[in-house]
């Protein structure tokens, strides 16, 4: 019992992870969901986290190679990781995020849903990427048929959580009018990607912390 509740909140905290609005998929989520009714937003972030839970069911079923290969690797994955984190942080920081709230458009729950399911499956690196937090997570021993569902439902919650908070957060700064907020918090969101991978290579220097 114990470890099902291990395995969900790890699945949780992976689906938090995937669901990060500080990369490109979460810049075009913010700008959708501004230009959108709030309940347009909220179709839009479970399009993405059914996309999520997708390819973490791709990952569990061929978890047996991926997982592998990844634990054997893990020391140059990290190393390539943290390059990737600097990156993405670096690009974050430099690029000019503007928002703009567009007045008359239709509304439509299921094209939100199904444009940032799409969104979401454009990306089959994501598979690569749950195989590397499931390594992480020193998940792939200890996983089975049943806890592989408690693991996926965890990832597609997780993913939910933050996709539901990140259009809360982007519909309240709408309703103040100070839009300038949106570009501070993509600001914010490059300082945390510099802090993950400082801490990514920190684990590298002293491996299990991470």
């Amino acid at each position: 019992m114990a470890m099902n509740a291990v395995i969900l909140m790890k699945g949780v905290i992976i689906g938090l992870i995937m669901a990060s609005p500080f990369g490109p998929v979460g810049l075009i989520f913010i700008q959708r969901s501004l230009q959108n009714e709030r309940y347009e937003g909220i179709a839009s972030g479970l399009g993405i986290a059914t996309g999520d839970m997708f390819y973490s069911i791709v990952t569990v079923f061929g978890i047996t190679v991926l997982y592998d290969f990844i634990n054997v690797y893990l020391f140059f994955i990290k190393i390539i990781a943290f390059g990737v984190l600097c990156y993405m942080a670096i690009r974050t920081l430099s690029v000019r995020a503007e928002f703009k709230i567009l007045e008359n458009h239709q509304r439509s729950l299921v094209k939100s849903f199904f444009l940032s399911f799409g969104l979401a499956l454009h990306n089959p690196s994501s598979i690569v990427v749950f195989a590397f937090l499931f390594a992480l997570f020193d998940i792939g021993e200890v996983l089975t048929c049943a806890n592989g569902v408690l693991l996926i439902t965890g990832i597609f919650s997780g993913s939910l959580i933050l996709w539901f908070t990140t259009n809360n957060i982007v519909h309240f700064i709408r309703e103040t009018g100070k839009l300038n907020y949106l570009s501070m918090i993509y600001r914010l969101s490059g300082v945390t990607l510099l802090i993950l991978s400082g801490l990514l290579l920190f684990s590298l220097i002293r491996p299990g912390i991470l």
